[in-house]
């Protein structure tokens, strides 16, 4: 386990699960992540791209999510990972054998623009 924030993240030792590319099929999502604009991340404005990396065990739970590049800002981070760590999967298989396996998947957050009510040149 890791904490981050006070809050404690899952951590996956990456040789026990199969990376995608090696499975027969792919581990798939039941559902869509619920990807909500974190209260903390109330100062950022514009889009932002991230890549993690899901850690999936044979029953289909996500044991762990980690951030790859390009990193999220903290809080969206945070968002990020709960949203993932919630989700329940079609476990991935080789060869019909359900097993541990691991992958990428982008996520982006876009931010409305703030406006101003401030006139520009006042």
């Amino acid at each position: 386990m890791l904490e981050v924030q006070g809050e404690v993240v899952p951590v996956a030792d990456e040789l026990d699960y199969w990376p995608r590319p090696l499975l027969t099929q792919a581990p798939t999502a039941q559902q869509a992540p619920e990807l909500e604009w974190p209260k903390e991340a109330s100062a950022l404005i514009g889009s932002y791209i991230g890549v993690l990396r899901l850690f999936i065990d044979e029953a289909g739970a996500v044991q762990s999510v980690q951030m790859d590049d390009p990193p999220l800002p903290e809080p969206l981070a945070l968002a990020a990972k709960r949203a993932f760590l919630s989700l329940r999967f079609r476990p991935g298989e080789l060869n019909g054998q359900q097993v541990k396996s691991w992958m990428r998947v982008e996520v982006r957050f876009d931010a409305e623009p703030r406006i101003s009510s401030t006139p520009m040149g006042s």
